[in-house]
């Protein structure tokens, strides 16, 4: 049976074999999942429930979870806020030369003519 503070793992959608921990159930189907993955609602048949479980609060808040998933030995990487990555840019291509070749007069003025 599911309850809060079940640890999972997801085999489905975007966050599909990312580590969760059920933070409330919405109703017997879905509930609300966070840790590695975004906090959001999910199909409990999305679900893969692990042995383990964390004692947290109801609707408890992103960094409980991911303490509490650290305080039960699980390898966590994090993300560090307010760095941003430099942007160095696209490189320019190289241009070839801006001169281009001008039509020539005399072979625009030429006339076909038509053999019969």
């Amino acid at each position: 049976m599911v309850e809060v503070g079940s640890v999972a793992i997801k085999i489905a959608g975007r966050d599909a074999g990312q580590l969760c921990v059920v933070v409330d159930l919405l109703d017997s189907v879905f509930v609300l999942v966070d840790g590695l993955t975004r906090k959001r609602k999910c199909n409990i048949k999305h679900l893969e429930f692990l042995d383990k479980k964390v004692k947290i609060k109801k609707n408890s808040s992103h960094e409980d979870v991911v303490k509490s998933l650290k305080d039960l030995g699980f390898e966590i990487l994090e993300v560090k806020k307010g760095k941003k990555k430099e942007h160095k840019g696209k490189p320019k291509r190289l241009r070839k030369s801006n001169k281009q070749k001008e039509p020539s007069v005399a072979n625009s003025n030429k006339k076909v003519a038509n053999k019969r």
